[in-house]
């Protein structure tokens, strides 16, 4: 267990807040007493997010994000994965956590994609600060404990009322990685989450509509969290109970605030980076599981020609997520990695899940498997779960639940560099440089600054 300001009185924790209780383990983290197990999957997930950017440079909001960040002509302080541009920690979070988010493959805790905020505002600011390789590991263990509990107790009231979970809880964890960074004691840190949670954003809405405005808000996620943690460094206070208050944070987000330190109750004994999970494929975390029982299915239905129908049972937290019972006209990728029609009939099809397939918008085969499709609540299946029936037109059907266990969902450090290796051809670096790239971060925590992890993750690509 990591403990925090040791010796805690008991009596002062019992009065703490909840902002103080989340301060007090982030101010007090030691990465030197972090499990190996946690250690290992930070620099997992900070693998698999940095292969993800990379692999997502051709898309169009990257581009746009880096060029928006550019245009104020800030400091030069941290680097813009995208072209290689320095400007201010707070902008080069903004473009880098729209690249980091634009294939959507990135990493999931519950509904959030944690990641993608809290790996950005920490590579910015460890950059900007001068930090080890050890000190953004810590502050990135940090970031994903204190919103991984939030999003643990909370993400089941937020995301249904169409809040957005990532603008919500990755704004504390960009918070609590930027102040750990600082180096902010107890009370600013307190402060710095505090005014994070007045800062966080963000509906669903575009993902139902088709739009693709939700990739910048994990950018602005990051960049509002290092805002909040400059707040406090500059003297801003918050209020202390701006999480639990009649008029806070979980009041205003999950419409509860009746027992808000259960969110804070496990912190240095669970390690909510533990429960995060790798998206293999390219598509909403909610298709990740069908796409496979699609494909499972498919080699034993053998002619789909003949399918007369297709019933996509999910979990009513899954099958409700707006956008999910897509069924067409699709226009963009948006539409179509959040459809899980679309996402089960390529795989049906047999097709390899790539960005692009995700835009064969008006492939004969695939519209014919939607229009014969439909999306169905099933109390008795828990979220990643799927059942797929299949009727054919001789009145035959066939059938399959499918449930992936962790470690199909939380690969080792060898599966991801395995992953990266396979989705090389998507990068703009060559083979060398990637497992470069994969070799030092298996040692950045021995590293004396983030200088040349930057340096192998920058792709001078400025064309969008």
């Amino acid at each position: 267990m990591v403990t925090a300001e040791r010796p805690a009185a008991e009596g002062a924790q019992a009065d703490a807040t909840l902002s103080e209780r989340f301060a007090r383990f982030v101010a007090g983290l030691v990465f030197a007493e972090l499990p190996p197990a946690v250690t290992e999957k930070a620099r997992i997930c900070l693998l698999h997010q940095l292969g993800m950017g990379l692999a997502a440079h051709g898309i169009a909001c990257v581009g746009q994000a880096a060029h928006i960040a550019a245009r104020e002509q800030a400091r030069p302080a941290a680097t813009m994965l995208h072209g290689g541009e320095r400007t201010s920690a707070m902008n080069a979070a903004f473009a880098n956590g729209a690249l980091f988010h634009a294939r959507v493959q990135d990493d999931t805790h519950h509904t959030a994609h944690l990641g993608t905020a809290v790996i950005s505002a920490a590579l910015a600011v460890a950059e900007e600060r001068g930090a080890s390789g050890a000190d953004l590991l810590a502050a990135m263990v940090a970031g994903y404990e204190i919103a991984g509990g939030l999003s643990r107790e909370y993400t089941a009231l937020t995301t249904p009322r169409g809040i957005r979970a990532t603008g919500v809880f990755g704004v504390i964890a960009a918070a609590a990685a930027a102040a750990k960074l600082m180096r902010l004691n107890e009370a600013d840190t307190a402060h710095a989450l505090g005014i994070a949670a007045g800062f966080a954003c963000g509906t669903s809405e575009p993902f139902g509509a088709g739009s693709p405005e939700f990739h910048f808000n994990n950018g602005q996620a990051a960049k509002n969290g290092i805002l909040a943690a400059i707040m406090a460094e500059e003297g801003v206070t918050a209020a202390s109970t701006a999480f639990e208050g009649v008029a806070g944070y979980l009041q205003a987000y999950a419409g509860d605030r009746t027992e808000p330190f259960r969110a804070a109750a496990e912190l240095g004994q669970t390690f909510e980076i533990l429960n995060v999970n790798l998206k293999p494929l390219p598509v909403c975390a909610g298709n990740q599981v069908p796409v496979r029982n699609a494909k499972i299915l498919a080699e034993r239905i053998g002619d789909i020609s003949q399918v007369q129908s297709i019933r996509i049972e999910m979990n009513p937290y899954e099958a409700n997520h707006p956008g999910i019972a897509g069924y067409g006209p699709f226009r963009n990728r948006v539409n179509t990695l959040m459809s899980t029609p679309f996402c089960v009939a390529l795989g049906l099809l047999g097709t390899e899940i790539t960005l692009a397939a995700m835009e064969s918008y008006d492939d004969p085969g695939v519209r014919r498997l939607v229009g014969l499709s439909k999306v169905v609540a099933a109390d008795d299946l828990r979220m990643l779960q799927s059942r797929i029936t299949v009727r054919l037109l001789d009145g035959s059907e066939f059938e399959n639940t499918l449930a992936l266990g962790e470690r199909d969902w939380r690969p080792t450090f060898a599966q991801e560099a395995g992953l990266l290796s396979a989705m090389n051809a998507e990068m703009p670096i060559d083979a060398e440089r990637l497992r470069d790239l994969v070799e030092h971060v298996q040692n950045i925590g021995e590293a004396a600054s983030v200088d040349q992890l930057v340096r192998l993750c920058v792709a001078y690509q400025t064309e969008q």
